[in-house]
Protein backbone atom coordinates (compact mmCIF):
# COMPACT_ATOMS: atom_id res chain seq x y z
CA UNK A 1 0.00 0.00 0.00
CA UNK A 2 -0.56 2.59 -1.24
CA UNK A 3 -2.18 0.83 -4.54
CA UNK A 4 -4.23 2.34 -6.94
CA UNK A 5 -7.43 0.80 -8.31
CA UNK A 6 -9.36 1.28 -11.17
CA UNK A 7 -13.39 1.40 -10.38
CA UNK A 8 -16.06 0.18 -12.97
CA UNK A 9 -17.23 3.76 -13.05
CA UNK A 10 -13.54 4.62 -14.76
CA UNK A 11 -12.62 6.20 -11.52
CA UNK A 12 -8.87 6.17 -9.78
CA UNK A 13 -9.13 5.14 -5.86
CA UNK A 14 -5.96 5.35 -4.12
CA UNK A 15 -6.28 2.51 -0.90
CA UNK A 16 -3.73 2.85 1.78
CA UNK A 17 -4.66 -0.23 3.90
CA UNK A 18 -6.31 -3.76 3.46
CA UNK A 19 -9.11 -2.40 5.79
CA UNK A 20 -10.06 0.36 2.95
CA UNK A 21 -9.40 -2.43 0.36
CA UNK A 22 -12.00 -4.55 2.12
CA UNK A 23 -14.38 -2.19 2.91
CA UNK A 24 -13.99 -0.94 -1.01
CA UNK A 25 -14.77 -4.73 -2.53
CA UNK A 26 -17.52 -5.10 0.49
CA UNK A 27 -18.90 -1.84 -0.90
CA UNK A 28 -20.10 -3.84 -3.74
CA UNK A 29 -17.67 -1.58 -6.66
CA UNK A 30 -16.08 -3.65 -8.84
CA UNK A 31 -12.53 -2.78 -9.25
CA UNK A 32 -8.93 -3.39 -10.96
CA UNK A 33 -5.42 -3.02 -9.96
CA UNK A 34 -3.34 -0.82 -11.70
CA UNK A 35 0.07 -1.06 -12.90
CA UNK A 36 2.95 -0.67 -12.33
CA UNK A 37 2.72 -1.27 -8.44
CA UNK A 38 5.47 -2.17 -5.61
CA UNK A 39 5.26 -4.90 -3.39
CA UNK A 40 7.32 -5.17 -0.12
CA UNK A 41 9.41 -8.49 1.33
CA UNK A 42 9.04 -7.52 5.12
CA UNK A 43 11.58 -10.50 5.61
CA UNK A 44 14.60 -9.07 2.95
CA UNK A 45 13.01 -5.64 2.69
CA UNK A 46 13.44 -5.95 -0.90
CA UNK A 47 10.81 -4.09 -2.92
CA UNK A 48 9.53 -5.18 -6.51
CA UNK A 49 7.89 -3.62 -9.08
CA UNK A 50 5.36 -4.71 -11.05
CA UNK A 51 4.71 -3.59 -14.37
CA UNK A 52 1.79 -6.16 -15.69
CA UNK A 53 0.57 -9.49 -15.84
CA UNK A 54 4.02 -11.90 -16.14
CA UNK A 55 5.87 -9.71 -13.03
CA UNK A 56 2.37 -10.67 -11.16
CA UNK A 57 2.48 -14.30 -11.81
CA UNK A 58 6.49 -14.32 -11.43
CA UNK A 59 5.79 -12.65 -7.92
CA UNK A 60 3.01 -15.24 -6.75
CA UNK A 61 5.00 -18.18 -8.40
CA UNK A 62 8.32 -17.01 -6.20
CA UNK A 63 5.77 -17.07 -3.17
CA UNK A 64 5.45 -20.81 -4.16
CA UNK A 65 1.87 -20.16 -5.48
CA UNK A 66 1.47 -21.57 -9.48
CA UNK A 67 -0.18 -19.75 -11.97
CA UNK A 68 -1.49 -22.58 -14.62
CA UNK A 69 -2.68 -20.21 -17.88
CA UNK A 70 -4.78 -22.52 -19.78
CA UNK A 71 -8.26 -25.10 -19.70
CA UNK A 72 -8.47 -26.11 -16.12
CA UNK A 73 -12.01 -26.98 -14.35
CA UNK A 74 -13.08 -24.08 -12.45
CA UNK A 75 -14.85 -26.79 -9.70
CA UNK A 76 -11.18 -27.61 -8.55
CA UNK A 77 -10.51 -24.35 -7.36
CA UNK A 78 -12.71 -24.13 -3.64
CA UNK A 79 -16.07 -22.80 -3.19
CA UNK A 80 -14.69 -20.06 -1.15
CA UNK A 81 -12.08 -19.40 -2.91
CA UNK A 82 -14.14 -19.00 -5.98
CA UNK A 83 -16.87 -17.03 -3.93
CA UNK A 84 -14.47 -14.60 -2.01
CA UNK A 85 -12.06 -13.86 -4.67
CA UNK A 86 -14.68 -13.21 -7.88
CA UNK A 87 -16.93 -10.99 -5.65
CA UNK A 88 -17.29 -7.59 -7.75
CA UNK A 89 -15.51 -8.39 -10.97
CA UNK A 90 -16.01 -6.17 -13.50
CA UNK A 91 -15.10 -9.68 -16.07
CA UNK A 92 -19.09 -10.82 -15.99
CA UNK A 93 -22.05 -8.82 -16.21
CA UNK A 94 -22.78 -11.40 -13.03
CA UNK A 95 -21.48 -8.89 -10.50
CA UNK A 96 -22.39 -10.14 -6.53
CA UNK A 97 -20.96 -9.01 -3.13
CA UNK A 98 -21.01 -12.18 -0.19
CA UNK A 99 -23.55 -11.40 2.34
CA UNK A 100 -21.61 -11.59 5.78
CA UNK A 101 -21.40 -12.95 7.98
CA UNK A 102 -20.08 -16.48 6.64
CA UNK A 103 -18.89 -19.22 8.82
CA UNK A 104 -15.82 -21.38 7.66
CA UNK A 105 -14.27 -24.62 9.30
CA UNK A 106 -10.90 -25.03 9.22
CA UNK A 107 -8.17 -26.82 11.22
CA UNK A 108 -10.60 -28.04 13.50
CA UNK A 109 -12.59 -24.89 14.41
CA UNK A 110 -15.43 -22.69 13.70
CA UNK A 111 -14.58 -19.02 12.15
CA UNK A 112 -17.10 -16.91 12.02
CA UNK A 113 -16.62 -14.02 8.81
CA UNK A 114 -18.00 -10.32 9.08
CA UNK A 115 -14.98 -9.01 6.92
CA UNK A 116 -13.38 -9.74 3.98
CA UNK A 117 -9.97 -8.68 6.25
CA UNK A 118 -11.51 -12.17 8.40
CA UNK A 119 -11.80 -14.10 5.72
CA UNK A 120 -8.14 -13.38 4.56
CA UNK A 121 -6.95 -13.69 8.26
CA UNK A 122 -8.44 -17.28 8.01
CA UNK A 123 -7.18 -18.05 4.13
CA UNK A 124 -3.79 -17.18 5.10
CA UNK A 125 -3.99 -18.81 8.32
CA UNK A 126 -4.45 -22.52 6.41
CA UNK A 127 -3.97 -23.27 2.73
CA UNK A 128 -7.00 -23.01 0.78
CA UNK A 129 -7.59 -26.68 0.27
CA UNK A 130 -8.17 -26.98 4.67
CA UNK A 131 -10.73 -24.45 4.40
CA UNK A 132 -14.86 -25.27 4.10
CA UNK A 133 -17.73 -22.90 3.79
CA UNK A 134 -20.48 -23.40 6.14
CA UNK A 135 -23.80 -23.69 4.32
CA UNK A 136 -25.67 -22.08 3.47
CA UNK A 137 -23.98 -18.93 2.11
CA UNK A 138 -25.86 -15.90 0.23
CA UNK A 139 -25.22 -13.21 -2.10
CA UNK A 140 -26.49 -10.46 -3.38
CA UNK A 141 -26.63 -9.99 -7.23
CA UNK A 142 -25.66 -6.44 -7.65
CA UNK A 143 -26.88 -6.02 -10.98
CA UNK A 144 -30.45 -7.01 -9.81
CA UNK A 145 -30.32 -6.72 -5.91
CA UNK A 146 -31.58 -9.58 -5.65
CA UNK A 147 -30.13 -12.51 -3.41
CA UNK A 148 -29.03 -15.97 -4.11
CA UNK A 149 -28.79 -18.89 -1.42
CA UNK A 150 -26.29 -21.66 -2.27
CA UNK A 151 -26.36 -24.70 -0.14
CA UNK A 152 -23.00 -26.73 -1.14
CA UNK A 153 -19.44 -26.43 -3.09
CA UNK A 154 -21.71 -27.82 -6.36
CA UNK A 155 -24.03 -25.09 -6.69
CA UNK A 156 -21.03 -22.15 -5.94
CA UNK A 157 -19.20 -24.32 -8.59
CA UNK A 158 -22.36 -23.76 -11.17
CA UNK A 159 -23.29 -20.69 -10.37
CA UNK A 160 -19.96 -19.69 -10.89
CA UNK A 161 -19.08 -21.76 -13.89
CA UNK A 162 -22.38 -19.89 -15.53
CA UNK A 163 -21.24 -16.57 -14.19
CA UNK A 164 -17.72 -16.44 -15.61
CA UNK A 165 -17.43 -19.42 -17.58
Amino acid sequence: FPATLLTDEGDLVTINNEDQYANLILSGTSVELQFPFSLFNIFTEDTLIINDDLDLIGALQACGIDIEIGETDICDTPAHVLLFFNQGSTVSDCRYSVNLPVQLAAGGEVYDINTQAEYFDVYNAFTWDEIELIYPVSITLLNEGTTVTLNSDEEVCAFIDECFG
